[in-house]
């Protein structure tokens, strides 16, 4: 059983040699003059804690109005120990947001033909806001 540990979004995000990871920029809203907006580029971390073993881990940006990601990215997370943990960096470029409101953060981790979604609506998202300043 695989639990997220902890999720941020930020501005850019890199993992050292050793598994240290710098986060910089958390935020939880992108503000934009007008919509649709291109955001050049923003990170997602997360933190998985479990038992042993190699999973696949999907990110993905789910818009407000469906269910159907705009984004995503996946890669592999390798769980060393029992209790072990893994950071997953997940790099988002020049995403399109069609609309503003609340965009889901889903997290999804697969392992032998088997997959679930480990993050929730009402904890992972963030804001895209239409703003004139």
């Amino acid at each position: 059983m695989v639990r997220l540990n902890f999720l941020h979004t930020c501005d850019q995000a890199m993992l050292s040699n050793d598994g240290k990871v710098s986060i910089i920029g958390l935020f939880q809203n992108i503000n934009t003059r007008s919509l649709p907006a291109a955001h050049p580029m923003f990170s997602v971390v997360t933190n998985i804690v479990g038992e042993p073993g190699k999973y696949k881990q999907t990110i993905a940006i789910v818009p407000p109005s469906n269910d159907s990601p705009i984004a995503s990215v996946s890669g592999e997370s390798t769980i060393k120990k029992s209790g072990g943990g893994n950071i997953f960096v997940a790099n988002f470029i020049n995403t399109l947001f069609k609309e503003g409101g609340r965009y889901f953060i889903e997290v999804s981790i697969e392992k032998d033909g088997r997959s679930g979604i480990i993050s929730n609506k009402n904890d992972h998202f963030f804001l895209v806001r239409e703003v004139n300043e």
